[in-house]
């Protein structure tokens, strides 16, 4: 008998029982009810199967597209739609922007309007200064017309040899032709007499040129003065009212440029009757004119005036 069987044999309640099982103290089962943690494994690259490339086929082997079948679908992308919001944001600032430019043209509209305004009421104040009963042009002794001939007092009748002589600035009128009647003029600056009255030529041959009216080839109207008659001679001007529409009566400025008036109306009025207000401006508005005026009718001795006046309205050609 060995030593393990003596133990057993003399400690019998030690002996194993089928009932008594085997116990883990509690602090094992803690131990063992905690999970164990998984050791990082390092990252493996998924393997991606190769897949075989195609094989070209001989352009002699492709065959025409069989009918009957049906056309692959074009590859169509959905693009995300626009949000409510933007929309909105998209029509405010359309309106904006559409507000603002109706703003900018009513402003536009209204400075071009006063432009257009105040533009006409200076014409229209000129040429009411120009014709007004205080003006002196409208006004002349006794109320008779301001283009009131001086008689045959003080007229030269001495014929114009030097035109060639004859100078003045480069933008001012030197020179009136009259085609029709051979008709070659000098040009001088007349402006209103002591009396009221438009100043004439001291010469027969000599026409004047009212300052304050427009200048050759200039907007508005140039407005020229001559005599009819001397002492004993017809002046530059006495065939003026044989003129007819259509013929042509030419202007040289003072730099050699020459303008072309074509003749648009003739008419005789008489002498209390005369439109000064038509003749300080052109016949057809916009247009560059150029109007004469001189005596016709019969002479008055004792008032040493003619009692009606050639009028011509011309304009620019």
């Amino acid at each position: 008998m060995n030593i393990e069987e003596r133990y057993k044999l003399s400690s019998p309640h030690r002996r194993p029982t089928p009932e008594r099982r085997l116990r883990v103290p509690q602090r094992h089962m803690d131990i063992v009810a905690q999970p164990v943690k998984a050791k990082p494994q390092p990252y493996a690259a998924p393997v991606i199967p190769s897949v075989p490339a195609p094989i070209s086929q001989p352009k002699t082997a492709i065959a025409s597209k069989p009918t009957g079948v049906p056309a692959s679908k074009p590859l169509s992308i959905d693009l995300p739609s626009a949000s409510p919001e933007s929309t909105l944001r998209i029509r405010r600032r359309f309106r904006i922007s559409k507000a603002l430019a109706l703003q900018v043209a009513a402003v536009f509209m209204i400075l071009v309007s006063g432009y257009i305004s105040v533009t006409t009421w200076l014409v229209n104040a000129h040429v009411q200064a120009q014709t007004t009963h205080d003006s002196p042009i409208a006004s002349s002794n006794n109320g008779a017309d301001p283009q009131v001939v001086d008689g045959n007092q003080n007229i030269s009748e001495a014929p114009i040899t030097n035109f060639a002589a004859y100078k003045v600035p480069p933008q001012s009128p030197r020179f009136v032709y009259i085609d029709k009647f051979k008709v070659q003029a000098r040009v001088f600056k007349l402006g209103i007499g002591g009396d009221g009255a438009l100043q004439t030529p001291h010469s027969s041959y000599d026409v004047g040129w009212y300052t304050e009216s427009a200048g050759p080839g200039e907007n508005g109207a140039m407005l020229l003065d001559g005599h009819a008659l001397g002492p004993t001679k017809p002046g530059v001007f006495y065939d003026l009212k044989k003129l007819a529409s259509g013929d042509t009566i030419r202007v040289e400025r003072g730099d050699g440029k020459t303008f072309t008036y074509v003749v648009q109306q003739v008419s005789v009025v008489n002498a209390q009757n005369v439109p000064m207000d038509k003749l300080l401006v052109p016949i057809k508005p916009g247009a560059k004119g150029l109007n004469l005026i001189s005596c016709t009718g019969v002479y008055n001795a004792k008032s040493e005036s003619f009692n009606q006046r050639a009028l011509v309205y011309a304009i620019l050609k």
